[in-house]
């Protein structure tokens, strides 16, 4: 497994947005995203010679890591840049995920169903870092989009 030091997961955007108070949002918006304060802020986060990955969780850090990845020398040669779903439950939940339940777990409980989209989530990001050897046997019954939402 890597150790903390080899992967970054950094958030978008350093504030909470709440929804009842922002409009229905619960996302920066792009421009936010895009801020120079914003991304010097993320650059500094991400820093580092022997980050190995970079986790995106979600369209947003996408956003930003993609006006990252055009600036010279943020990131090392051998940093990857992995994508997964947002974690949150609509993020969980949403068609554009790439999350596809089997038909078996359709009778499942909430909470099981979100432990399955989870694992499944986890399996995306192993096979993302060349580490899907770490996947236990069975945990996912077809093999996950490496590139969810893309």
């Amino acid at each position: 497994m890597p150790s903390r030091t080899e992967l970054t997961i950094s958030n978008s955007w350093n504030k909470v947005i709440y929804e009842e108070k922002d409009n229905g949002k619960s996302l920066p918006s792009k421009s936010k995203i895009l801020k120079k304060t914003n991304i010097e802020r993320l650059k500094s986060e991400i820093g580092g010679d022997d980050r190995r990955w970079l986790i995106c969780s979600g369209r947003s850090a996408q956003i930003a890591v993609s006006k990252l990845c055009s600036q010279p020398q943020v990131f090392n040669d051998a940093c990857r840049i992995v994508t997964i779903p947002h974690l949150s439950n609509q993020g969980l939940n949403s068609k554009s995920s790439g999350i596809v339940l089997a038909e078996a777990d359709s009778k499942l409980k909430s909470h099981q169903k979100k432990r399955k989209r989870l694992e499944i989530v986890a399996a995306m990001m192993l096979q993302q870092m060349d580490l899907a050897n770490l996947v236990p046997s069975g945990l996912v019954s077809s093999p996950p989009d490496a590139n969810p939402g893309a």
